[in-house]
């Protein structure tokens, strides 16, 4: 394709430079020799009143065939040394004749006739093939292919058709070719029309065969006048059919297809009325510019197209809309804008350095002002960059909860691009991403963008989150609202929101591992603190045993009457010494286990008895609903401490007169013994402390009794649990059913 258009190029072009020069009297006639309203303005043409298809001959030359005018008239102004040439136009009695000026083609004719025309083909070519090769949609896009490849053809071949005639067929085919191709974009854009493709492809053959014979006429001279008459309405009346078909489906279409025709309706309804139009008014009133804004015209239809492409995907391309998309047809519309700018300048009596200056500045100007625009309109996502990522990073600098941080990466993508849905899948729930597979998931690992299989209105773009090397989790993105194409710029700010999140997960993560940690230190401490209090009792332990080994003797020599005053003062100072490590130390010393039957209730009753003046001192009524003779594995001396320790501490949070008790509750894993009380219970925030050496909520305590049922639980496996029910605050100690006796 390429080489066949550069070809198709390079032959005009020989064309338009034999074409520069040569002398040619005012007008542009066709092979025929008819006259064909080409002209530009300074020429004065129209003053010669001419027709549309009058026949142009010679005034010495009258009566010839149509395949002899145009030849016999290239003789004659060859042959003249006169600065007019005298014409007859017309024939028989409406024949008439005229004094022409002789005038030769120069460059800027050359680039309007040429230039332009072969830059806007180029551009029109070049949006043919983009979409034939990306379009989902095949009927339109063959139909748009096959208009932008006639369009091409006609636009480059203009010239050439009108001075040299060398490429004369090919522009002669591509005249009623551009009709088809616009009849058969009316009958399957967007899609086909549901109708009998027979009819359609015979109405095909019948223009195909017609091109052939304008071909030949071309080349041969038939001189099929009528056939080149209508060929002359037929693009006009074809545009017009193009406008009513887009109207006709758009007043019966909803929803989606709806969408679509309204996103090109604008291009495919007012550009085809308004050219159809302009054609007209050529054909008819034979006095009109209109065929030098024909380059400028022929784009308005690939646009409007384009413009439905990026705004609804109406023709359904698998693309990402990139900046290097629009580098070529902004490029030849700079130079297209450029070159006339130079022309129209040193035209007007301008110096050829003076009017390049001005043209590169306009044409840089331009390049510039329509890059930022193109730009901005298309590429919205550029400017929402940076302000999307400074908020994203504040607020996932302050953010743990991975939860939280998936919620706040959707919220902030569907606010710069509205998309039928988005999802953020956490790394342990990529099983329900739409569309995974296996080569998928390899790819989204290695940090690659990934579209799944669906068609281009259904398919999702899956964009990794990756921290660390690692797959943190995914976002998924289903088609935009308006079946809009992405971005380049949509899909980066994607990327960089899905790695900004997955770092934010990432540290989520290290902080909820560095919580861990700090739990397990704390415990750890709590530990430490115990062994701590163990060494203490151990160091106490041992010295206890010099005040006592010091009292054995006392009393031995006391018995004897040997006791002296220096030995009573230092006896006083060992029994002082011994009350305050006894009050520091409160029976915290563990002392070696003896495991054997142990007699629950008589336990119990030994311990109220020691704690029978607390009780009776507030009015307190203890219940005991523990049956007799039940006993349990244990050491006597660390189990009554336990039981004498959560009795007190029932005691000290009942209010007078209240109630407490002791009770057993059995299951088949364990026995439990509750300890309960009518008080009002511990504070939430404490319980995770209540265990805790040292901690206590109560003035003058000392935090050390519950410790001390915790390390006798501990001792024995058992196991001690804090709660509250039906108004009693419980203490349960849960002893294991093996270690409970008939």
């Amino acid at each position: 394709m390429a080489l066949a258009a550069g070809l198709l190029v390079l032959v005009a072009g020989l064309s338009a430079r034999e074409a520069l020069s040569t002398p040619f009297p005012s007008l542009l006639v066709d092979p025929h020799g008819d006259y064909s309203v080409v002209f530009r303005p300074h020429w004065g043409t129209e003053a010669l009143g001419l027709e549309l298809h009058e026949p142009i001959h010679p005034v010495d030359a009258t009566g010839l065939r149509a395949s002899d005018r145009a030849a016999r008239l290239a003789e004659a102004v060859a042959r003249t040394r006169a600065s007019h040439l005298a014409l007859l136009v017309g024939e028989g009695d409406a024949a008439r004749v005229i004094e022409a000026p002789l005038r030769a083609l120069d460059l800027a004719d050359v680039w309007w006739f040429f230039g332009l025309y072969t830059l806007a083909g180029g551009l029109l070519l070049w949006s043919g093939v983009a979409v034939y090769a990306m379009a989902r949609r095949r009927a339109a896009a063959r139909a748009y292919f096959a208009l932008s490849v006639v369009g091409f053809v006609f636009l480059v071949t203009f010239l050439d058709y009108h001075t040299t005639r060398w490429l004369a067929p090919l522009f002669a085919a591509c005249t009623l070719g551009n009709a088809l191709s616009i009849a058969a974009l009316a009958w399957c854009f967007p899609s086909p029309w549901r109708t009998s493709k027979t009819l359609a492809w015979v109405l095909l053959a019948i223009g195909l065969v017609l091109c052939s014979l304008l071909a030949i006429d071309a080349f041969v001279h038939w001189d099929l006048r009528p056939l080149r008459l209508l060929t002359s309405a037929a693009v006009p009346l074809a545009l017009l059919g193009l406008a009513a078909a887009v109207l006709w489906r758009l007043r019966s279409a909803q929803g989606v297809e709806r969408s679509e025709l309204v996103a090109a309706g604008v291009g495919l309804v007012v550009t085809p009325v308004v050219v159809g139009l302009g054609f007209g008014v050529m054909w008819v009133a034979n006095a009109s510019s209109f065929h030098l804004l024909l380059p400028i015209v022929a784009l308005a239809i690939p646009a409007s197209i384009g413009y439905a492409i990026i705004r609804s995907n109406v023709l359904g391309l698998e693309a990402v809309l990139s900046r290097r998309a629009l580098v070529v047809p902004l490029g030849m519309v700079a130079i297209a804008t450029g070159g006339s700018a130079f022309f129209v300048l040193h035209g007007a009596d301008g110096s050829p350095f003076a009017a390049a200056v001005a043209a590169a500045a306009g044409t840089a100007l331009f390049g510039v002002l329509g890059w930022a625009t193109l730009t901005r309109r298309l590429f919205p996502a550029r400017a929402r960059f940076q302000p999307t990522i400074e908020e994203l990073a504040d607020h996932f600098a302050h953010e743990t909860d991975p939860t939280a941080i998936r919620t706040r990466i959707r919220e902030q993508v569907l606010r710069f691009l509205p998309t039928r849905n988005i999802d953020v899948v956490d790394a342990g729930a990529l099983e329900s991403a739409p569309g995974l597979t296996e080569r998928t998931l390899d790819q989204l690992q290695n940090g690659e963008v990934v579209w799944t299989d669906e068609g281009p209105w259904e398919r999702h773009l899956l964009v990794p989150m990756r921290a660390g090397g690692v797959l943190r989790g995914l976002i998924t993105l289903a088609p935009r609202h308006d079946r809009a194409l992405f971005t380049t710029d949509d899909i980066r700010l994607v990327q960089t929101i899905a790695g900004l999140g997955a770092l934010a997960i990432y540290n989520a993560e290290v902080v909820r591992r560095l919580d861990a940690e700090r739990a397990m230190e704390r415990d750890a401490t709590r530990d430490d603190k115990r062994l701590v209090v163990d060494a203490l009792v151990a160091e106490v332990a041992h010295e206890l045993a010099y005040p006592l080994s010091f009292l054995r003797h006392f009393l031995k020599q006391a018995g004897q009457g040997n006791v002296s005053d220096a030995m009573r003062d230092v006896g006083r100072d060992e029994i002082a010494r011994l009350e305050r490590m006894l009050a520091s130390l409160r029976r915290l010393q563990v002392p070696s286990t003896e495991m054997r039957a142990l007699e629950v209730r008589s336990t119990l009753e030994r311990a109220l008895l020691l704690l029978r003046p607390q009780l009776e001192a507030k009015a307190l009524r203890c219940e005991l609903e523990v049956p007799s003779g039940w006993s349990i594995m244990a050491d006597p001396d660390p189990t009554l401490q336990l039981m004498l320790n959560l009795l007190r501490n029932a005691i000290q949070a009942s209010d007078h007169g209240g109630q407490l008790g002791v009770r057993r509750v059995c299951t088949e894993r364990a026995t439990t013994l509750e300890f309960w009380d009518e008080g009002a219970g511990v504070q939430d925030e404490d319980l995770a402390r209540i265990f805790n050496p040292w901690f206590t909520t109560r003035r003058g305590g000392t935090g050390l009794g519950l410790a001390v049922v915790q390390r006798v639980a501990r001792s024995f496996r058992w196991r001690v649990q804090i709660g509250r029910r039906d108004g009693q605050t419980i203490f349960s100690v849960e002893i294991p059913r093996h270690e409970v006796t008939p």
